[in-house]
């Protein structure tokens, strides 16, 4: 039997098995994608296109993931380099500085201020300066203090390692008043390592002055009218259980005060007095008169210092002071005098002051008989020509007076009656200067308004009213531009008279003179012209003239001049060499040596500006009393 036979047997036999099959049938998969195109089986273009598709995630994968980490990474960097930083940086706030003092002292007291100061960085400090500037007035314990400015130590530390510290101490006797709140300060200047900038630090201490071994009290009236004489008294005592060595004690007057005299009379000028030692509990006292002026409701305030007084440098030490003030009052019979115009600023010699004097009756009743006088002072003053405007000249005692007999109204003045007269004062066209005393010279008036006649209700009581005015004397300045040959301080070459094309020196001199005040700031500019030529010769030598050759332009910096200078003393003046080569075109003419000079300086007495200019210097040589007339123009 075949076997397709026995196959179909066992097929359709009732509960036959097939041992023969070791697993279940099973169905394989077919793939429901059709082709692309016909004839094929599989695409290869959409094989290309999902592998770029998965090459594109991968990469973009990779550069999210490459960004990401490059970001940490940075961020991570940044953290570290600024932990570095603040590690190895050099901050304020790291470095420790402290001043140590006592907060209340009695005045020329030694007080010991100490200087604390750390570095608290994680580095060192290069170049470490601690200065210490002293509160104002403090002198030092050793030495001098300085001839100007702040008082300061500089003390070089050097090298500040991190967390370390130091202490340096300061000491000085303070100066003050009582109530003062004196302020030292410390400044720690520094170098971080590998720097090469400077920085620093600033820290401040106060100190309070508790009491002054001295004291001192001003007193005086509480009212005054204008022209009226005073009295200040100033009484210091000692309060201190020591010897007070040097002391000094000065005033400071206000504007309007003239002073007339002092008991003890002072020691300089109208205003220090040298006290000398004051013993434990050792006292005084100095009595000062003098005449005020001023508006009505003015207030004047008086100065008195006690201390200690350096006479080279004029430096002040205070050990204390007292103030005191009074008010101006209208005078009953008011009077006051202004002087007129630009006079205000000085009068010139061989000019006239004009002073204005106005008057006016502030009682509440008339006034009779009413006078008014005016008596002129100064060595300045040319009294044969003094004129009044109505008044009548006393010239024996310099006073001018006005009466009813010259101005009928003051026969009889209403309440509030005012009114004004002048008078013209000549000064000298040359100034009496006979030593050298003889300087800053003054014109002044003091005038009186009064009346001998006691207004009805007024017995007893000051009605006549005060006053002066005064205008100060411009000083008498001179200069003048020479030229010489023979006469000069060199000894000059060249032909005479010049000649075209070859070369004469000469000597140029200038000088200056100041009557009666002194000048500062004075200084003279000139030029030299093309042909003419700077021979580098000066003298005196020590004489400050300068010559520039770009504009060819001469300056004498001659700076102070001091009065008297041409009169009681030598006149200033210096000299210096030029060398002229004339050109056939001066042949018959005086060629300028020098151009006109122009002279400024100020008048420290009056703060008036001078200025003068002279005339060119030629050839024309009329102060060389050696050279002939023949030999003052060019020739062939």
């Amino acid at each position: 039997m075949s076997s397709l036979e026995e196959l179909k047997k066992q097929l359709f036999r009732k509960k036959d098995t097939f041992q023969e099959r070791e697993h279940e049938p099973t169905l394989s998969p077919v793939s429901m994608a059709g082709p692309r195109s016909w004839g094929s089986g599989e695409d290869p273009e959409l094989e290309r296109q999902i592998q770029k598709q998965r090459q594109r995630r991968l990469m973009r994968y990779a550069l999210f993931a490459t960004v990401g980490f490059a970001a940490l990474a940075l961020a991570g960097a940044a953290v570290f380099l600024l932990f570095l930083r603040e590690r190895a940086s050099v901050t304020k706030e790291n470095i420790f500085l402290l001043i140590e003092g006592p907060s209340q002292i009695t005045v020329g007291e030694e007080a010991v201020f100490d200087v604390r100061f750390a570095n608290n960085n994680d580095i060192p400090l290069e170049s470490v300066d601690i200065i210490f500037e002293y509160p104002e007035g403090a002198r030092p314990v050793f030495g001098e203090p300085p001839r100007q400015g702040p008082f300061r130590e500089r003390v070089s530390i050097g090298r500040l390692l991190p967390h370390e510290e130091h202490r340096e101490s300061f000491r000085a006797y303070l100066f003050g008043n009582t109530g003062d709140a004196l302020t030292a300060r410390s400044t720690l200047e520094y170098r971080p390592q590998n720097s090469s900038a400077r920085f620093g630090k600033d820290v401040s201490f106060a100190v309070e002055i508790a009491r002054s071994p001295v004291g001192v009290a001003i007193t005086m009236p509480h009212d005054a009218t204008a022209g009226q004489e005073i009295e200040i008294v100033v009484d210091y005592v000692s309060t201190t259980e020591s010897l007070l060595a040097d002391v000094s004690l000065d005033m400071a007057y206000p504007s309007g005060f003239t002073f007339l005299s002092a008991e003890p009379a002072p020691s300089k000028d109208n205003n220090l007095w040298r006290l000398g030692n004051v013993p434990p509990g050792g006292e005084g006292h100095i009595r000062i008169r003098g005449a005020i002026t001023g508006n009505a409701e003015e207030s004047k305030v008086f100065t008195a210092r006690i201390g200690l007084s350096d006479e080279e440098t004029s430096a002040w030490s205070s050990y204390g002071q007292a103030v005191a003030s009074l008010v101006m009052r209208d005078a009953l019979l008011a009077i006051t005098v202004d002087v007129a115009g630009s006079e205000k600023e000085g009068v010139s010699p061989g000019r006239q002051a004009t002073f204005k004097i106005h008057w006016r009756n502030n009682l509440p009743v008339s006034a009779r008989n009413v006078v008014l006088e005016a008596t002129l002072s100064g060595a300045a003053i040319d009294y044969a020509r003094v004129r009044s405007q109505n008044g009548s000249y006393d010239s024996a005692n310099r006073r001018m007076v006005w009466t009813a007999s010259q101005l009928p109204e003051f026969r009889f003045v209403e309440p509030g009656a005012a009114g004004s007269v002048e008078v013209s004062v000549p000064v000298l066209a040359q100034l009496p200067i006979q030593t050298l005393a003889d300087k800053n010279f003054v014109v002044r008036l003091d005038a009186v308004f009064y009346t001998n006649t006691v207004p009805e209700g007024f017995v007893g009581v000051e009605t006549a009213g005060k006053t002066s005015a005064f205008a100060n004397v411009i000083t008498q300045f001179g200069f003048a531009s020479r030229g010489l040959y023979r006469d000069g301080v060199f000894a000059n070459t060249g032909p005479l008279p010049p000649r075209a094309g070859k070369e004469s020196t000469y000597t140029i001199n200038w000088s200056v003179t100041s009557s009666g005040n002194d000048m500062e700031n004075v200084s003279v500019r000139a030029s030299l012209p093309a042909n003419v030529q700077w021979k580098q010769k000066i003298e005196p030598a020590a004489e400050h003239v300068s010559y520039d050759p770009d504009t060819r332009e001469v300056v004498w910096d001659t700076g102070f001049v001091i009065a008297g200078t041409g009169y009681t003393r030598p006149a200033r003046e210096v000299s210096f060499q030029v060398g002229l080569v004339p050109g056939v075109s001066d042949v018959g003419r005086m060629p300028v040596l020098v151009s006109s000079a122009a002279v400024a300086g100020f008048d420290t007495f009056t703060g008036f500006r001078i200025e003068e200019k002279s005339a060119a210097v030629t050839t024309h040589l009329l102060d060389d009393s050696q050279v002939n007339t023949n030999e003052y123009e060019v020739a062939q």
